[in-house]
């Protein structure tokens, strides 16, 4: 009796500290599923153009991404207004580094 009751205590803090991880992430998740995206609408000239929650977007949609706007998933660099084809991404929250990453796009807007 005198080593369960030791156990259970630690038992129930790990629950605790776990539970208490997963509020954290869920409210994170809820912020992440908020964030507004332009999403292009499916149009000849592709001109219409809607904002979206993330939480709505799905596979083969087209976004137009604005500077210092976060991509919400894996994405696709189609286009770029620039000559030489080429954006520049953050990417510290993936892999922790500060620098920026250059991407080419296929082509040019």
């Amino acid at each position: 009796m005198a080593s369960i009751i030791p156990l259970a205590f630690v038992i129930l803090l790990g629950m605790l500290k776990e539970g208490l991880a997963d509020v954290r992430r869920w409210r994170e998740d809820r912020i992440t599923n908020s964030r507004l995206y332009t999403r292009l609408e499916n149009s000849q000239d592709l001109s219409q153009k809607k904002k979206v929650r993330s939480d709505e977007l799905c596979v083969g949609d087209l976004l137009e991404i604005q500077d210092d706007e976060t991509i919400p998933a894996d994405c696709l660099l189609i286009a770029t207004q620039h000559a030489n084809y080429q954006c520049f991404v953050k990417t510290s929250s993936l892999d922790g580094e500060k620098n920026l990453k250059p991407k080419i796009a296929i082509g040019t807007i």
